[in-house]
């Protein structure tokens, strides 16, 4: 799933995309909306669609004492624009504006600007669709929506401490335990049977 950092920089990235109030809000609370014209609202519309790997090694690093691994897998969401305003010749001129920004800036998501494993790609937008006007009520706003792809890392932090010591039991119920001082990490071991 999108962490809150990641929602946010997405959603800072929209920024040069239109002068437009943007209005975040989660889908579940959308029936509860109430129009504020001329504005665009912001959702998340589907998350995690796994793209590639499945708790993959991404990265690791060790600092002297804890090895850190990164694991994930690269995931997709669809995030939704939906696009307000009380004329459907301006709402027609700003949806394809905002849309045209969109390709032409990755939707603002700079790739350069983040350390590696920690990107978000942008990876196309469908075309606008334009909502049928609600005719019950002239003043409800025409709409029309966008949707656009990213590519995100979903990852989880493992944190492996240091093997201190381990734990034998030989056939017998013979148990031995053996201590070090040095730090181990990973333990390959060749164990010889000898035989009286």
């Amino acid at each position: 799933m999108l962490s809150e950092t990641q929602r946010d920089r997405i959603l800072e990235g929209l920024d040069p995309v239109t002068t437009l109030t943007i209005n975040p809000i989660a889908t579940s609370n959308l029936v509860n909306w109430v129009p504020s014209p001329p504005d665009v609202i912001f959702e998340v519309a589907s998350q995690g669609v796994r793209q590639s790997g499945f708790l993959d090694l991404m990265w690791d690093k060790f600092d002297g004492i804890t090895w850190t691994e990164l694991r994930g897998h690269i995931s997709r969401a669809t995030i939704k624009l939906t696009i307000e305003h009380m004329d459907a010749k301006t709402l027609e001129e700003v949806t394809y504006s905002i849309y045209n920004q969109i390709w032409l800036t990755e939707a603002g998501l700079e790739r350069d600007k983040y350390d590696d494993g920690d990107e978000i790609l942008f990876r196309g937008c469908d075309p606008p669709k334009f909502m049928p006007p609600y005719t019950e009520d002239p003043t409800w706003p025409f709409r029309s929506v966008i949707e656009y792809y990213v590519d995100y890392f979903d990852t989880v932090t493992i944190e492996v401490p240091p093997i201190d010591e381990i734990g034998l039991t030989i056939g017998d119920g013979i148990e031995q335990v053996i201590t070090w001082p040095e730090k181990f990490y990973t333990l390959d071991a060749i164990f010889t049977i000898v035989e009286d």
